[in-house]
């Protein structure tokens, strides 16, 4: 079983030195799903069009292989943001594709979307200096 997003991203955050996470993180410069969230977490251009309260769902059981689900998925993210695909859906829409993306994941990877939509970084030690310089010039084209 390959590790999920929010499992890599669990483990770069228990790195201590500043440098080793900004060189851990540089590992995945290639990987459009972790480039994604962590630019959706700290870009301020970027808006949820979802409600800030969290939604109902029913979390994926654990011992399905849900661990590479958001990596296909991530893609999704473009109808819950500030983005001509997510304006043109209707509210109601928009948050039961939400849901439905939150019910197919692995559960930690659903904890850290919805922490993302609230804006708030998942992991701490994963700052937004830190993905600046692992990622530099970040641009996921929303």
């Amino acid at each position: 079983m390959s590790e999920g997003i929010a499992e890599t991203l669990k483990r770069i955050n228990k790195i201590r030195a500043k440098g080793d996470r900004v060189e851990e993180l540089k590992k995945y410069s290639d990987n459009f799903a972790i480039k994604a969230l962590l630019d959706i977490v700290y870009n301020p251009k970027i808006e949820f069009l979802l409600p800030e309260s969290d939604p109902p769902y029913k979390a994926a059981e654990k011992a399905q292989d849900v661990q590479n689900v958001l990596k296909r998925e991530v893609r999704k993210m473009i109808y819950f943001i500030n983005t001509p695909q997510g304006q043109n859906l209707r509210p109601f829409k928009r948050e039961q594709i939400f849901i439905e993306l939150l019910e197919s994941v692995d559960p930690d990877d659903a904890k850290m979307l919805l922490s993302i939509k609230n804006k708030k970084a998942p992991f701490r030690a994963i700052t937004k200096d830190v993905v600046a310089a692992a990622f530099e010039g970040i641009d996921t084209n929303w």
